[in-house]
């Protein structure tokens, strides 16, 4: 196990940066294909699988909480579907990390993994809050299918920077 240290505080402002990027990106790649699928994109969840261990785990729950909690204001109306995801998904990488060594093959795997939860769990909830009428058939082939191929595209481009910059501040 890493030595854990605590969070610096431009770490949740460039976090923060990040997702708003994702929001962009998502809705650039809704608007190519015409809304035919939906792509989300999740370099936001790349960058805390990478670099979150490194920091204590209670610090990465609260900074997982509150920008997940800034996600649902911004882009849903609806506080509780992110802001419950995000902490989950810190603390299930946690889990996985403490158990697993980090190479990149077991960091794609634990993307996968976590994209599909996320947006599995994001589906569930806003279907059951009534914020969406998706149908379980639509969301596996033109949300969840299309989402993990272009975040397998998203992890093969940055995962070499991503570990190179983790390394550095891993010392």
């Amino acid at each position: 196990m890493l030595k854990e240290k605590r969070i610096p505080f431009w770490l949740p402002i460039v976090l923060f940066l990040i997702m708003l990027v994702d929001g962009q990106f998502t809705r650039l790649f809704g608007s190519i294909n015409e809304n035919q699928s939906f792509m989300h994109f999740h370099l936001l969840l790349l960058i805390m699988i990478v670099f979150l261990p490194l920091y204590k785990r209670r610090d990465a729950v609260l900074t997982a909480f509150f920008l997940g909690l800034i996600y649902d204001f911004y882009y849903l109306g609806i506080v509780g579907i992110w802001s419950l995801c995000l902490p989950v998904f810190v603390s299930l990488q946690y889990v996985i990390f403490e158990q697993v060594e980090t190479t990149p093959f077991t960091i794609l795997l634990s993307f996968i993994l976590s994209v599909t939860l996320i947006e599995s769990i994001s589906f569930l909830m806003q279907v059951i809050f009534q914020l969406i009428t998706g149908k379980f058939i639509f969301f596996i082939t033109g949300v969840l299918g299309p989402t993990i191929l272009l975040n397998v595209v998203l992890f093969i481009f940055f995962i070499f920077p991503l570990l190179k910059i983790f390394r550095r501040s891993k010392k």
